[in-house]
Parts: structure tokens; sequence; C-alpha cells
């Protein structure tokens, strides 16, 4: 669907700018829609990354957003792990 084309965009938008080491709103973007993306397709151990470079150049509320991601992905994994025994 839509989605999935847009996650191949912005993928092939950050990869481009990892190439040309550029920062900046279009990277964060890119990084919030792709974690947005992994997350909600159940794709957590990718969306993970994504979440971790948002730490990193993210700006306050990006960064909040992101810890909050993460804290839900590592609660959805451990009821995951907790099934599967």
């Amino acid at each position: 669907g839509n989605d999935a084309h847009a996650a191949a965009c912005y993928a092939r938008n950050l990869a481009r700018r990892d190439a040309q080491q550029l920062e900046g709103a279009d990277t964060v973007e890119a990084l919030k829609f792709l974690a947005e993306h992994c997350k909600s397709i159940g794709e957590l151990d990718k969306a993970q990354p994504f979440c971790a470079r948002l730490l990193d150049c993210g700006g306050p509320q990006d960064v909040e957003e992101a810890k909050a991601m993460l804290r839900e992905m590592r609660s959805a994994m451990s009821r995951a792990n907790c099934s599967l025994r």
C-alpha cells in the first residue's frame, strides 16, 4: 500500500542522507516515519535502530516520542516472550 511505498521512499532518502553525512529535519522526519511504520507492521527489531538514532539527533519532543516507542516495543516483546514459554 501507500505506507509501504512511503517507507521505501523514506528509506532511500535516509540512505542518501547518511551517505552524504547529512543531519537535520529531513533525517529526523525519515527516522520517525520509519520507526512508526516498522512498529505498526510488527517489525519491532527494525524499528528499534530508528528510535535509537532519534535519541541522538532528534529534538526534545522527538527524543520523548522515541523513548515512549522503545518502552512500548520492549513491553510488547516481553509479553511475546512470556507467551512463548
